[in-house]
């Protein structure tokens, strides 16, 4: 049979991704791999990113984090996003770094380092800004301090602390200067502490490409990796295209819906029209849906929604190459000059301004 649509994921581009990173850094470099490594596969996209220079991965959740194990990479491993009643015991065993930000979640994480028998290891995150996972600066010190007495008696290590920024895509924007100004207060209230970890970690893709004073001792590159720029200006090669065979094509007004979730075509200035083309299996991803209250889903309806789900764009984009008819990985295709695109560029922009 056929097929009617397959994603072909560039090994080498993220491993060359890498190794261009690592030469603009004296930082070690996280390569991270969460929502299926952005859609590229979280175990193919983790083990190219170390061939590349990546000394760290990091993921979001801990089924990711226990996928990365099963298939046995050892690399140390940052996961962040921990939900209550989460497999903390294996993540523990399995050698899993924890970002913690709240009392609870360092009591659960001592309970199931004290039910393995080994020292969990830590990284303790500040919310500098970015409103998103973080404990705020009122409640940092009593969460070091806290910290600080369960490392002191050896059921944690504290191995790092880190935060993100909110808006380094915009560079020059006031907030980024802020954020930092936040980090260091939170670093000497950490040290008066006696809290001084090897790991200090703030600058996420962007602030990697565009802000080297925020590169400390470790950067994290999410979409860097994967060949797109979230500053202006091109960066890498992109290791992931979608193909599929066409089942329709036509043109549609800008800012006009489309697909059954109201979706929008966006262009920074508007433009008469529009062309899109859209498979029976799959659709060229360029649009920002439309934001409701009832949980994305625009227009609201009657009665109360029967799920709600936050996800990003790379998170859709993960879902959609699911549901490919196959993934195919290439490892040997020439990195000396990108592959190439029929858009000219990448599938999703985090910018609005990017069309």
């Amino acid at each position: 049979m056929s097929l009617q649509s397959e994603a072909r994921i560039d090994l080498a581009a993220i491993r060359a991704n890498v190794r261009e990173l690592r030469g603009r850094t004296n930082a070690e470099v996280m390569a991270v791999v969460k929502a299926d490594g952005y859609g590229h596969g979280i175990v193919p996209a983790a083990r190219a990113a170390l061939a590349g220079g990546a000394t760290w991965l990091g993921v979001a959740t801990l089924d990711e984090a226990l996928t990365v194990r099963a298939a046995g990479i050892s690399a140390p491993l940052l996961a962040w996003l921990i939900a209550p009643d989460q497999p903390l015991r294996a993540a523990v065993e399995a050698d899993v770094e924890l970002s913690v930000a709240t009392g609870w979640l360092l009591e659960d994480v001592v309970a199931a380092a004290e039910a393995s028998g080994r020292t969990a290891r830590i990284q303790l995150k500040i919310d500098t800004g970015l409103g998103r996972g973080g404990v705020g600066p009122a409640e940092w010190p009593a969460l070091v301090d806290a910290a600080a007495k369960h490392a002191a008696a050896g059921t944690v290590e504290i191995t790092g602390i880190w935060s993100h920024f909110a808006r380094a895509d915009e560079p020059g924007d006031p907030s980024i200067a802020a954020q930092q100004k936040t980090f260091a207060e939170a670093l000497e209230v950490a040290a008066g502490l006696g809290v001084d970890p090897p790991l200090r970690h703030l600058a996420n893709s962007a602030a990697a490409l565009s802000l080297p004073n925020a590169h400390f001792d470790l950067v994290r590159a999410g979409i860097a990796i994967y060949g797109y720029s979230p500053v202006p200006g091109e960066f890498g090669l992109p290791a992931g295209d979608d193909h599929a065979r066409l089942g329709s094509r036509g043109e549609k007004a800008a800012g006009r819906p489309w697909h059954f979730v109201r979706a929008y075509l966006h262009h920074p200035k508007p433009k008469p029209r529009s062309p899109w083309c859209r498979s029976a299996m799959a659709t060229e991803f360029r649009a920002t849906p439309a934001i409701s209250p009832h949980c994305g889903w625009p227009g609201g309806g009657i009665g109360s929604p029967a799920g709600c789900a936050w996800t990003s764009s790379w998170s859709m984009w993960a879902t959609i190459r699911s549901r490919l008819g196959r993934t195919r990985f290439c490892s040997d295709r020439a990195t000396t000059a990108s592959p190439p695109r029929t858009t000219g560029r990448p599938l999703w922009t985090p910018s609005a301004t990017k069309s």
